[in-house]
C-alpha cells in the first residue's frame, strides 16, 4: 500500500454488498431506490464514522449520477445553496443526465439556505436527487425531513468490526499481536472508519501499551504521532526532516499539545530518570514564546528538545 493511500480510503465500499454492519439498513435502503416510487432526497443521520457519505454516494452511484458535494461547515450560507439551485437545474454539462447534490454536515445550513433545499425538494427535477448527511438529526427542519427517506445509522457491533479488521489485515498481509486487535476493536466505538484509522496506527506499533497511548491522540496526523515516537526515545534531525513537512498547516494549532500529552503518558509509566530526561521535553514544549506563528513555535520546541542543552 502506498504512504499517500490510507486504509480508510482503500477499503471504502463500493457497492452496497461492501458495506457492514448495516445489513437491514442496506437492505431497506436497496428495496426502495429499486422501486418506481424511490425518493428524491435521502437524509442519513448518525455518529461519525459509520458511513454515512459513504452510503450517500453509493445511492448515487446507484442512480448513475454525477455527485456533486458541498460541505455545509464551510459553505452551506444561502448564496451558496442559490448557486446549487442554479447548477442543479441544468444537466450535467460532461454527459451525465443525472445529479446528485451531497450535503455533509447539512445540520450547520442557514436557515435561509435550508428554505432554498427545500424548494428543490417540493419538485425536484427528474434528473435530480439529493443526499444530506448529519450528526445531528434534532436540528434538521421537519419539512425536510418529510420530504426524505430516512437512512438511519447506528455502531456497528464489535464482532462485525473484528471481522472487518481480520479481513484488512489478511489482505495487507500484516502480522499484528491479538491483543493489539482486539484492544483497536474495543476503542472503535462501532465506526468502522475509526476502526480503521487506528489499524493503521497499529501496524507499527510496538506494544499493546503503546498503542493505547497512540489511542489518546487519534485525531491527531500521522506525522505528529511519529514524532511523538521518536521524541520520548532521541529525538534527532534526521527524523525531524522526515517527520515535519507531512504535518498539516492546520494541525500545528494543537501539534504541541498532542506531543506534549503523549509524552506525559510515557513519563508517568517510567522510572525517575527516565521521568527526568521526559520532563525536559515538556519543559521544551511549554517554553514561553512572544510568535504566534505556530509552525515556528513548534519547530522551536523541537529545536529545544534536541539541542536546548547544548
Amino acid at each position: 500500500m502506498s504512504e499517500a493511500q490510507s486504509l480508510i480510503t482503500k477499503y471504502r465500499p463500493k457497492t452496497f454488498d461492501d458495506v457492514r454492519g448495516h445489513d437491514a439498513v442496506i437492505n431497506s435502503l436497496r428495496r426502495h431506490v429499486g422501486s418506481d416510487t424511490h425518493s428524491h432526497g435521502y437524509l442519513l443521520t448518525g455518529a461519525s464514522g459509520l458511513g454515512k457519505t459513504t452510503i450517500a454516494r453509493l445511492i448515487g452511484n446507484y442512480f448513475q449520477a454525477e455527485i456533486l458535494e458541498i460541505d455545509a461547515a464551510e459553505h452551506g450560507g444561502v448564496d451558496e445553496m442559490r448557486a446549487m439551485k442554479t447548477i442543479a437545474e441544468h444537466r450535467s454539462l460532461t454527459g451525465a443526465g443525472v445529479r446528485m447534490i451531497l450535503i455533509d454536515e447539512c445540520h450547520t445550513l442557514s436557515r435561509n439556505a435550508w428554505n432554498a433545499v427545500l424548494k428543490i425538494l417540493e419538485e425536484p427535477p427528474p434528473h435530480l436527487y439529493f443526499a444530506l448527511c448529519t450528526t445531528e438529526f434534532g436540528k434538521v427542519p421537519d419539512t425536510i425531513v418529510q420530504r426524505c427517506y430516512h437512512v438511519v445509522l447506528r455502531a456497528v457491533h464489535v464482532r462485525t468490526i473484528e471481522d472487518l479488521i481480520d479481513a484488512v489485515i489478511q489482505a495487507e498481509k500484516w502480522n499484528i499481536p491479538g491483543n493489539v486487535l482486539t484492544a483497536v476493536a474495543d476503542n472503535a466505538s462501532g465506526s468502522p472508519r475509526k476502526a480503521l484509522s487506528l489499524l493503521q496506527v497499529a501496524e507499527g506499533v510496538e506494544s499493546i501499551e503503546e498503542l493505547y497511548r497512540v489511542i489518546e491522540l487519534q485525531d491527531a496526523s500521522g506525522a505528529i504521532l511519529d514524532i511523538a515516537r521518536v521524541a520520548v526515545k532521541q529525538l534527532d534531525w534526521e527524523s525531524v526532516k522526515k517527520f515535519y513537512p507531512r504535518i498539516p498547516d492546520d494541525e500545528f494549532e494543537r501539534a504541541s499539545g498532542a506531543l506534549g500529552r503523549y509524552i506525559l503518558t510515557v513519563m508517568l509509566k517510567s522510572d525517575e530518570k527516565t521521568a527526568r530526561r521526559l520532563w525536559q521535553l515538556i519543559e521544551a514544549l511549554t517554553w514561553p514564546a512572544a510568535s504566534y506563528d505556530r509552525k515556528l513555535l513548534f519547530m522551536a520546541a523541537l529545536g529545544r528538545m534536541m539541542w536546548g542543552g547544548n
